[in-house]
């Protein structure tokens, strides 16, 4: 099982005590152990960041907008649309220089929740399965999921405990079933076609 401490802005990579980073909700000071959730204009930066524990995605709420990885080749300098969702892998220092400003929603999920998911979806070793950094362009189901965790922390309302951590299990099986090669239990592999399976549209 996950920690129950809450999932706190110290645990997070630094980016959103950047200057120009202007916070509009944050779930940090919540009793969200599972999940933490960030919405913020972000100016033009450049900047290393230590790595983190845990999953980072960060959905571009609007541009396009220019993003280089100063650390990773692969992805390199990409000019990423509205909708694109930057995914960033644990357990690696990572560098980004973003060449405008732009509305963002950043959603860390706990790798101990990928892990307890991944054990009810994949064959064989749940801390062996790895999400890969990378820059997706369009994914509507993820896009959805990272929306609704961005309306609970703007709506107090909606943003129980409950919710978010029902919410980060259905994350973490979009990112398993989508973004990692994990062989899935009945011989399916993972598919980054974006879309909910009937179970996890149901979940949301």
């Amino acid at each position: 099982m996950h920690a129950q401490r809450p999932f706190s802005i110290e645990e997070t990579h630094g980016m959103l005590a950047q200057p120009g980073a202007r916070i509009k909700a944050c779930s940090d000071g919540r009793d969200w152990t599972s999940l933490f959730t960030s919405v913020q204009r972000e100016m033009p930066f450049q900047g290393v960041f230590q790595s983190s524990r845990d999953h980072l995605l960060v959905l571009h709420r609007d541009g396009p907008v220019q993003v280089e990885s100063l650390c990773d080749r692969r992805i390199g300098r990409r000019m990423v649309p509205a909708g694109g969702i930057h995914l960033i892998a644990p357990g690696v220092d990572f560098g980004i220089e973003l060449g405008g400003m732009i509305e963002t929603v950043h959603v860390y999920v706990r790798r101990s929740i990928i892990e307890e998911v991944a054990l009810e979806m994949v064959d064989g070793d749940p801390a062996r399965v790895e999400i890969p950094s990378s820059i997706v362009e369009s994914d509507k189901a993820l896009h959805a999921l990272i929306d609704a965790s961005a309306y609970a922390v703007e709506d107090e309302s909606l943003g129980s405990a409950m919710f978010a951590d029902y919410l980060s299990r259905t994350i973490a099986a979009q990112l398993i079933r989508s973004y990692s090669k994990a062989k899935l239990k009945g011989g399916g592999r993972s598919s980054a076609s974006g879309s909910l399976s009937p179970t996890l549209s149901e979940a949301v």
